[in-house]
């Protein structure tokens, strides 16, 4: 008897508990800023498909957590032929959900990306020369 009336008074309490709390809307994982900016560069130079934007950011947080095993690596040639490896590998994931008509656009975007480092680096060993 003292088991039925514990439980209707639980079931009297709980509505009226829950009056009082609003329904929220589900949180959003952020992402980081850097991977948002990526991925906005991506989708305005490629004209991605809104499919194809959840299929790279599929792609990528499927390859994150491997990328911060590699960057704990100790040796220093190991953990640049990690990374290496794992960026091929999520490139060639991300070219397969590519159309034929976007693959050149990427190659373009990459070779734009890459001599943009080499000028760095250039840059910066120059700087290093002259501070010589």
């Amino acid at each position: 008897m003292k088991n039925l009336a514990l439980a209707f008074g639980l079931l009297l309490t709980v509505p009226t508990i829950m009056i009082g709390q609003e329904a929220t809307a589900p949180i959003e994982i952020q992402e980081e800023p850097k991977v948002s900016k990526r991925l906005t560069r991506m989708t305005e130079t490629l004209q991605l498909t809104p499919t194809q934007v959840d299929q790279v950011r599929s792609i990528h947080k499927n390859y994150k957590p491997h990328l911060e095993n590699a960057r704990i690596i100790e040796d220093k040639a190991k953990k640049k032929e990690a990374i290496f490896a794992l960026k091929n590998a999520e490139l060639q994931e991300v070219k397969q959900i590519l159309s034929p008509e976007q693959l050149p656009l990427l190659e373009e975007h990459l070779a734009k990306q890459k001599a943009v480092k080499v000028r760095g680096g250039a840059r910066k060993a120059a700087e290093t020369q002259d501070a010589e």
